[in-house]
């Protein structure tokens, strides 16, 4: 389960895994994540394919596609403070996740009315690395 963001505050293990990737994108490989499969009492969603559970947004043992590294920085909870994103694409383009003012991870569909009503986010989203290591099963890189 996510366990939301970080406050900029990160482990060795998460700015060496964010270096990594900043790194492989520099030298033009692509990254991938496998997302943990979801325990059953956690989910707040279906996935489209197989009915995966999906929490915030993120459907579990899916596949995600990294399309760029970015640090920001940001107001949580009154606090600025800088925090790395990992900017995901979902191939379904059906949920996303976003993060509260707080920093708390959130879920955004998208769905028939919010499509129709002019909200399209194709998919791609933003999500923080703290929360990123802890949704991540694996990481692959060409």
């Amino acid at each position: 389960m996510a366990t939301g963001s970080s406050a900029g505050e990160y482990t060795k293990e998460e700015n060496d895994e964010f270096l990594k990737m900043v790194n492989a994108k520099k030298a033009g490989r692509m990254i991938g994540i496998g997302a943990k499969k979801y325990d059953f009492s956690l989910k707040n969603g279906t996935g489209l394919s197989a009915g995966e559970h999906v929490i915030f947004g993120v459907a579990g043992k899916h596949e995600y596609t990294v399309r760029d590294l970015v640090e920001e920085d940001r107001v949580i909870d009154g606090k600025k403070v800088k925090q790395k994103f990992v900017v995901l694409v979902n191939p379904w383009k059906t949920s996303i996740r976003t993060y509260d003012e707080m920093g708390r991870p959130k879920f955004v569909p998208q769905y028939g009315e919010d499509v129709k009503n002019g909200y399209d986010h194709g998919g791609v989203f933003k999500m923080e690395l703290r929360d990123f290591m802890s949704t991540a099963d694996k990481i692959y890189y060409t």
